[in-house]
């Protein structure tokens, strides 16, 4: 039996140490894989209509045209920015914009959207190549493609329950003057049911603008909403009479 134990010992101290080092070769490997994985940069300059340097525009990014848009990164105070992709393909696009808080308001017509080119001048994404690591896309300088504000909609008191006290999300749509609706309305919710309030950002032009929840139908908040280039609104929501009759 003693000339059997020397070979146990031998066989369970190797594996002991083992134990040991197999969690370290993990973390080392995957270091190696954060921090040394090559990137492709995608760089650039943002100018506005009169080609000064703007600071703060958004950067959206989308890999090809079925993917969800990406807010990426905000253009530095020389109007300069950059992103980074593990690849990138000549299917990429980028918006370039302004006004947009992605986090907080509901955006309404966003870059990419049906009607979205249509209130731009022909401004279209800026089109991507293929491209892989370490490569750099520099994308020179590029226009403001478009300016968006705020909108905030004020729910009167007997319409908050209906509003805000409910399971589901709020459903916008979006109609232009000539009739045609807009795609969905990306990022955050926007609500504020302390202060009863919808924030939602929409560009340049005129619009028409619908909300519904599961417990009321189709509402319009405004049938022609004029929205000027970064100028803020406020809306009140039923829109108070004109005449001393009873708003049904």
């Amino acid at each position: 039996m003693s000339h059997v134990l020397p070979k146990i010992a031998a066989l369970v101290i190797p594996s002991r140490v083992w134990s040991l080092l197999f969690p370290l070769i993990i973390l080392s490997c995957l270091s190696m894989a954060v921090f040394g994985q090559a990137v492709v940069r995608v760089v650039g300059r943002v100018l506005d209509k009169n080609g000064e340097p703007f600071a703060n525009a958004e950067i959206t990014y989308s890999p090809d045209p079925t993917a969800d848009m990406i807010p990426q990164t905000k253009s530095g105070p020389d109007g300069r920015f950059e992103f980074r992709a593990s690849a990138v393909s000549d299917r990429g696009m980028i918006w370039v914009t302004s006004g947009i808080d992605w986090a907080n308001w509901r955006v309404l017509v966003p870059p990419g959207s049906n009607l979205w080119s249509k209130y731009l001048n022909g401004l279209g994404p800026i089109k991507l190549r293929n491209a892989r690591p370490p490569e750099t896309i520099d994308l020179g300088d590029v226009p403001i493609m478009s300016y968006y504000s705020p909108i905030t909609i004020r729910i009167g008191e007997k319409w908050r329950d209906r509003v805000f006290n409910t399971d589901d999300a709020i459903s916008f749509r979006v109609t232009d003057m000539d009739g045609h609706v807009a795609a969905n309305p990306k990022g955050g919710r926007g609500l504020d049911p302390d202060n009863s309030t919808i924030t939602i950002a929409l560009p340049s032009g005129k619009w028409k603008v619908e909300f519904k929840t599961s417990r009321m139908g189709w509402q319009t908040i405004a049938k022609r909403i004029v929205v000027a280039a970064q100028r803020p609104q406020v809306i009140d929501f039923p829109r108070m009479p004109r005449t001393s009759s009873v708003q049904k």
